[in-house]
């Protein structure tokens, strides 16, 4: 072994044992309204656990504790304190907490820190995905799946799937995802009638860092959109964290706003009157809208073969265009008709759970699991 990993690891291990120490005899007392929130491992305030904890605010009497990295800047809403990420004072908030709520691992606190789970804790685990088409690459060491109490899924297909990573002691709860309540809300709305309608596009990461894959000139796309659904059109572009975090930056064409730094894509989904994306599971949040989709895919068949899929992109209710020119052949020739037809049967399939209540169902999943009601 390399010996700065050998020293690197004996500094975990110590670290770990000085953790597992404090959690067990000195952090002891437990606080069941007090709820700590690992976000994408100490990002912004977004995805499910965001809405979760706006429903706790509402509800009131919850003090809740968001875990931020160092040089994010959070957004954090008032009455939601913030920690930094990976700190002795996290650890401390994470051992006397009684709900944890997490959309990401908390492996640096179960590997490196070591976190004990106490009785009278819970571990709420919502994940990130929705239908997700691509195969993960990471889910919870077992360690951490040990301290798991509840996974949240948004479908027959996923509770499935989650019972294959996490055993059958874990509690999988039919709840939907509470990040998907605001594109719900907006099933029916009449998006043509808008005086200016906006193209979202939401292309996912790449496991190479590859960048030439993604779709930069908008401007024929733009007159495909205007040709199929007359009117004003703008565009907005929106990175994966995972390429802002490296500072990668794409020089778009078309008058592109660039909304990558926005701190939630569910409020873009929601206003978004067409998606374009690739593999990303925002393309089904979006879905969940009624409102018309597709996938941009030049690098599906490289894809498949590195990162895998959980089931092909042909299965998806999506036209699938391999091209700028077959992007623009699907919007000419897009189907409204037959498209709701595809998406209903594509969530009757699945076992779609989504129906605008997820939030509040987690949060009654947390108040009744520690008792707080």
């Amino acid at each position: 072994m390399n010996p700065g990993k050998a020293v690197e690891n004996s500094l975990h291990a110590v670290r770990s044992a000085f953790g597992r120490w404090f959690c067990r005899h000195v952090w002891t007392a437990v606080d069941p309204r007090k709820v700590v929130v690992n976000q994408f491992q100490g990002g912004g305030y977004g995805c499910n656990p965001k809405y979760v904890v706006e429903e706790l605010r509402r509800r009131g009497g919850f003090d809740v504790v968001w875990m931020v990295r160092r040089g994010v800047d959070a957004g954090l809403p008032d009455g939601v304190r913030r920690v930094r990420f990976g700190s002795w004072a996290a650890l401390k908030e994470l051992a006397t907490a009684g709900p944890w709520l997490a959309n990401h691992n908390l492996g640096r606190y179960v590997r490196h820190l070591g976190l004990v789970k106490k009785p009278g804790q819970l571990y709420v685990q919502t994940w990130h995905g929705s239908f997700g088409i691509k195969r993960c690459t990471e889910v919870l060491g077992p360690e951490e799946t040990g301290m798991l109490d509840v996974f949240l899924a948004n479908c027959r297909w996923e509770a499935d799937l989650a019972r294959g990573w996490f055993g059958p002691r874990v509690r999988i709860e039919p709840a939907g995802h509470p990040r998907n309540d605001p594109v719900v809300a907006t099933r029916g709305a009449d998006w043509r009638a808008k005086p200016v309608r906006t193209l979202l596009y939401v292309p996912t990461f790449r496991d190479d860092g590859a960048t030439d894959c993604y779709l930069t000139d908008f401007a024929r796309v733009v007159s495909a959109l205007s040709r199929r659904w007359p009117g004003v059109w703008k565009v907005q572009a929106r990175l994966h964290p995972n390429l802002r975090k490296k500072g990668v930056r794409l020089a778009f064409s078309g008058g592109v706003e660039d909304v990558t730094a926005h701190p939630d894509i569910q409020v873009l989904l929601a206003e978004a009157d067409v998606v374009v994306s690739d593999y990303s599971s925002c393309i089904f949040d979006f879905a969940l809208s009624g409102r018309p989709a597709f996938i941009y895919a030049p690098d599906r068949a490289k894809y498949e073969t590195d990162r895998g899929f959980y089931y092909g992109l042909d299965e998806t209710p999506f036209p699938v265009a391999e091209s700028g020119e077959a992007l623009e052949s699907a919007i000419a020739s897009f189907d409204e008709e037959a498209y709701a037809g595809r998406l209903g049967a594509f969530f009757a399939e699945k076992g779609s759970f989504e129906d605008g209540r997820a939030s509040a169902r987690a949060a009654d999943v947390i108040q009744k699991g520690v008792n707080t009601e």
